[in-house]
């Protein structure tokens, strides 16, 4: 197990840095530009909201009057859940894609009792890439505030919306691995690719015309409001769905556990 644990782990190391460097660089250059309203300016969001009201929408920018309120508009609105999107992708699909290659046949013979031990793994790489994401956020706050004066984090705001941007990627990822470990073929585990992007549309559908506001409760993701779990209004909601993540992950582990086939396949490949 620890092999294979190290095996994956290697193999997700480089894309993990990329993101967790992407995370921390983000971060400073947020706080370098951050600028204080002055009286009779608007702050860059609210120039954002009356001159590209719809592009605004999109990107979850509501307001920026606080150093919190910027940093949840211009970082928590797209670019942070985006780049967890794009990791927790890549994760799943080396679970989808690369289960029967021959760098994994060892692995594979190994543990034919018990392969649902490879979906754990690939969880379990999942939440470290995560956990080592949203950590960064609010230490790269705290360190900011001595570079540049007119820093002033209110962490509380900001560690809510960090765990629940977790909460809302350990689901995506935990419904992203059950869809790999069901997939016979690539065709169900696009299709599940298809939804999570899907949910994302419409949720930022939702939010840019009103006409069309009732299809968010066809998306997950409209039921985190980062506004309002950043005020601590409806956290239950982020644990709600950190459950459904767990429940999705030991349900990904058992069916995956009785593909005997896989098992077969290397083995005749083996040979």
């Amino acid at each position: 197990m620890k092999k294979m644990f190290r095996a994956r782990f290697s193999r997700q190391f480089i894309p993990m840095l990329i993101i967790q460097l992407l995370f921390i660089g983000y971060s400073f250059l947020l706080a370098c530009l951050y600028k204080l309203p002055s009286e009779g300016m608007l702050s860059i969001s609210e120039t954002l909201k009356q001159r590209l009201p719809l592009f605004s929408a999109f990107f979850n920018i509501q307001k920026g009057l606080s150093v919190v309120d910027y940093f949840l508009s211009f970082a928590f609105g797209f670019i942070f859940p985006m780049l967890s999107f794009i990791y927790i992708l890549n994760v799943v699909t080396r679970l989808q894609y690369n289960i029967i290659s021959s760098d994994e046949k060892y692995y594979i013979i190994q543990t034919k009792k018990s392969l649902g031990v490879l979906v754990f793994i690939n969880a379990v790489v999942m939440v470290i890439g995560l956990l080592l994401q949203y950590i960064s956020i609010p230490i790269c706050a705290y360190i900011s505030s001595f570079i540049w004066d007119n820093l002033q984090y209110d962490f509380v705001p900001l560690l809510y919306a960090c765990a629940s941007m977790f909460c809302m990627c350990f689901f995506c990822g935990g419904f992203m691995l059950f869809g790999a470990a069901i997939s016979l073929n690539r065709k169900t585990y696009k299709l599940f690719s298809f939804v999570f992007i899907l949910w994302f549309v419409i949720n930022r559908l939702s939010l840019m015309l009103d006409s069309i506001s009732f299809l968010k409760f066809l998306s997950p993701f409209s039921f985190f409001n980062i506004w309002q779990l950043s005020q601590g209004i409806g956290l239950q909601i982020p644990c709600i769905f950190l459950i459904i993540g767990l429940i999705f992950v030991a349900l990904s582990a058992i069916y995956f556990n009785r593909r005997e086939f896989v098992f077969k396949e290397a083995i005749v490949r083996n040979e």
